[in-house]
């Protein structure tokens, strides 16, 4: 049975409610802290990978109207966790992707952005998907039995970033991004 009224505290010392998300509960700097140091593949990858640097490296395949859905397509994941794709498509998780798309619903409402394309948009998960194939191919051992990927960037990724110079680069993109919400971001 789920716990209905269970709360975290963020980075910045918000108390958050995860089953009833709120625009005002979102932060940029939470987000930024949260992604900077949250391990791509639940940690079952060569070297640390966060889903910051995963975010930041995939913003150049995306024309720049759909390049800040990409930078906070995974944001929901720094109030709620990480979960595993296979896991997270078991028909008894339907509850959390169902939460997860709450979660961005809000978190593109706090932005300015259409929840629609944050959710939906086939080139942002055309875009995710490339940067799965690309980290696939990169940072875990040969493996079989993936689900079809599109074809991995041609660039390898060679070095990955610390937890500091990600949410550095992340916070750099959301600056370029999003240039009207500058001091909004700590609210």
């Amino acid at each position: 049975m789920l716990d209905r009224d269970a709360t975290i505290q963020t980075f910045t010392g918000k108390m958050v409610g995860l089953f009833h998300p709120s625009a005002e509960q979102v932060c940029f700097e939470d987000i930024a802290r949260s992604l900077s140091q949250l391990c791509r593949f639940t940690g079952q990858v060569e070297r640390f990978y966060s889903v910051a640097e995963h975010t930041v490296r995939g913003l150049s395949m995306l024309p720049p109207s759909l390049a800040p859905y990409f930078l906070l397509h995974d944001a929901s994941e720094a109030y709620l966790g990480d979960i595993s794709r296979p896991l997270k498509r078991q028909p008894e998780m339907r509850w959390y992707v169902e939460l997860e798309r709450e979660w961005l619903t809000v978190i593109a409402e706090r932005f300015g952005l259409r929840p629609a394309l944050l959710l939906d948009s086939p080139e942002v998960k055309w875009a995710d998907d490339t940067m799965l194939a690309t980290e696939k191919r990169d940072l875990k051992p040969p493996e079989e039995g993936w689900e079809k990927l599109p074809p991995p960037l041609p660039e390898h990724i060679e070095r990955t970033w610390l937890p500091d110079l990600a949410e550095q680069r992340f916070w750099n993109a959301f600056r370029e991004l999003f240039p009207d919400r500058r001091g909004e971001e700590l609210a």
